[in-house]
């Protein structure tokens, strides 16, 4: 009795997984980046000015900051004096950088979304590719939700995915993995594939962290709207901390191509 309860467990694990293998994906949206200039207007905006967590650039829309490059996106943070508002206050940003988005232009609710990207290393960088609930204006963070395809900060060698959401009490709820070592610098392939029952997170189609967000379980409701698009490189911050000497400036983001897909 029991080793046939053990095969019986086996196969229906054999075929859970055969299961999940066999999802085809539809793409429904991407951007190869094959222009020339400033990134497609269609398909990107831009976040300005200073935006979050203590963070020392000020965001521009110049191409020096953000651009289409030889079939790639380019995001470089610069070291530059530039004038600007932070909390009501003018005050003087030592850094540039950019940051575009896909809010009011494109989002979307579930699928596989998949990026190529090579990152710099150093003091005080962080690399973002991620996603936000597209209510965020009307509700703000963290009740809009957040998924962290990838973050990278300073001259680590690995990758964080983390889900952000509010719980009953509205209160910043996280729950974050880390991929295994590799080189960032090198291109590699990151994404999530995003179900009405999880999020699992990817290097190289190597799973690293999954968030059950089946039934909105645990407050997860903010992962079953529309989330857009976000790819920026900030310097300094809560996290990375600030640059040191040892920042080689400029530094550059690259990424070869976004692509969404559709679960069929």
């Amino acid at each position: 009795m029991k080793t046939t309860l053990k095969v019986f467990i086996l196969l229906m694990g054999m075929f859970f997984t055969l299961a999940a293998n066999s999802q085809t994906f539809k793409l429904v949206w991407s951007d190869e980046f094959n222009g020339k200039g400033v990134p497609d207007p269609s398909k990107w905006d831009y976040e300005l000015g200073y935006v979050r967590n203590n963070e020392l650039q000020y965001y521009t829309k110049s191409a020096d900051n953000a651009r289409q490059h030889k079939g790639k996106l380019e995001i470089t943070v610069r070291k530059e004096q530039i004038k600007g508002t932070k909390d009501g206050k003018v005050e003087a940003f030592e850094y540039s950088s950019g940051s575009v988005i896909t809010l009011n232009k494109a989002d979307w609710t579930y699928g596989k979304i998949e990026g190529r990207f090579k990152m710099p290393q150093g003091k005080g960088l962080w690399a973002c590719f991620w996603t936000l609930g597209s209510n965020i204006p009307q509700i703000g963070w963290p009740k809009c939700g957040e998924i962290d395809i990838f973050e990278h900060i300073n001259s680590e060698k690995l990758v964080h995915g983390t889900a952000h959401w509010a719980d009953e009490s509205d209160k910043h709820v996280m729950k974050g993995g880390n991929s295994k070592e590799f080189d960032v610098t090198k291109w590699h392939n990151y994404s999530v594939v995003w179900t009405p029952g999880s999020i699992k997170w990817y290097v190289d189609e190597v799973p690293f962290h999954e968030v059950s967000i089946l039934d909105g379980v645990k407050s997860t409701q903010e992962f079953h709207m529309p989330h857009y698009i976000l790819i920026n490189l900030p310097i300094g911050g809560s996290w990375p901390g600030s640059p040191d000497a040892s920042t080689k400036l400029p530094a550059t983001l690259y990424c070869d191509y976004v692509r969404v897909y559709k679960m069929e």
